[in-house]
């Protein structure tokens, strides 16, 4: 059996569709996956996610209490909180996280269970995730993967690590300690599409009730993110092993309003704050912690640096290197 997985805040009902009909589509039989729906606090007229999935018009969701299908409430907002309902929920050994405005290929499912049954010592893999946008992209935003979840390392297979790690039940190191992970690595996968076997993600939901600090990802307006790259080094550290194989292919649906330069100079800036924040839970410091008191003086010269008037890259880097300050700030915070 496997399980879907799609956590979704007030999501747009024409994406939503999309991502719902793709499901419909897949070669995989019915009656071996099941779809989790996790409605994350959704608000307002129209975010009623049973009355979407009812309206979608897709063939089998329309009766859903009847239907493969189940939606739950997660109360605490939150990505993190949602992916970690949905995981809880899953009954199926190999799941599928699935982001309300992404349309798999066809064959997604069929081809993520093979992967996994071909090799037993893989944790979490993803694949290619290539844009559609609603409007055409201005010049700056072509060609960037950064803050739009996209992904495309190329049509060859990349695991990690090189060198196998020595398994043992329960996809432990040796000896069933935890391994140390001292790089993240560049074919993680991200969180759009990620197969993840089920006693890796609950070994993640075990290690995030020990921690003083969670990294919760979309959180209503905030940008944060990381929380895709804190599964994959928890993954390692119980030993399992990461991939990227380009079969796995799906589109992810990009609206207007991602693409302009405020939405991605906040995306850059938040993104790197919870990445560093991230790395540090790990025990990964690719630089050292800072006080609070500091970052206004550090964007001081990061300004003159960088020179961010000077161009819309300029920007970006100014933008990510206030989140670089505000993080190394947040290492070791509650």
């Amino acid at each position: 059996m496997l399980s879907v997985i799609i956590p979704t805040h007030n999501p747009k009902q024409d994406y939503l569709t999309r991502t719902l009909e793709a499901l419909a589509a897949q070669t995989l039989s019915a009656d071996r996956w099941e779809l989790v729906i996790v409605d994350n606090k959704s608000e307002g007229i129209g975010y009623r996610i049973l009355d979407v999935v009812r309206g979608s018009g897709v063939k089998g969701l329309s009766n859903v209490e009847k239907a493969n299908v189940r939606i739950v409430r997660e109360e605490k907002l939150g990505l993190t909180h949602a992916r970690v309902r949905g995981f809880q929920e899953a009954n199926g050994e190999i799941v599928v996280m699935v982001d309300d405005d992404n349309v798999l290929q066809p064959d997604y499912l069929e081809r993520a269970i093979k992967i996994l049954e071909k090799k037993p010592q893989l944790g979490a893999v993803g694949g290619k995730a290539l844009p559609e946008f609603e409007i055409e992209p201005p010049e700056w935003l072509k060609g960037r993967s950064s803050g739009l979840g996209l992904r495309n390392l190329g049509d060859s297979v990349i695991v990690y690590p090189d060198e196998k790690l020595p398994l043992v039940k329960g996809g432990k190191g040796q000896a069933g300690t935890k391994i140390k992970v001292t790089e993240f690595p560049e074919c993680a996968p991200i969180g759009a599409g990620m197969v993840i076997r089920r006693q890796a993600a609950l070994e993640y939901v075990e290690d995030l009730k020990r921690r003083d600090t969670v990294v919760t990802d979309r959180r209503g307006k905030s940008l944060a993110s990381g929380g895709d790259n804190d599964i994959c080094l928890t993954a390692l550290e119980h030993g399992w092993e990461l991939g990227y194989f380009p079969e796995l292919e799906l589109t992810h649906l990009i609206p207007k309003e991602r693409m302009t330069l405020e939405y991605q100079c906040r995306m850059t800036r938040d993104s790197m704050r919870s990445f560093i924040v991230m790395l540090n839970q790990h025990g990964i410091q690719p630089w050292p912690r800072i006080t609070r008191w500091t970052v206004p003086l550090r964007v001081l010269r990061a300004w003159w640096r960088d020179k961010p008037w000077k161009g819309i890259e300029a920007r970006f880097k100014f933008q990510n290197a206030i989140g670089q300050f505000l993080g190394r700030s947040d290492m070791g915070r509650n």
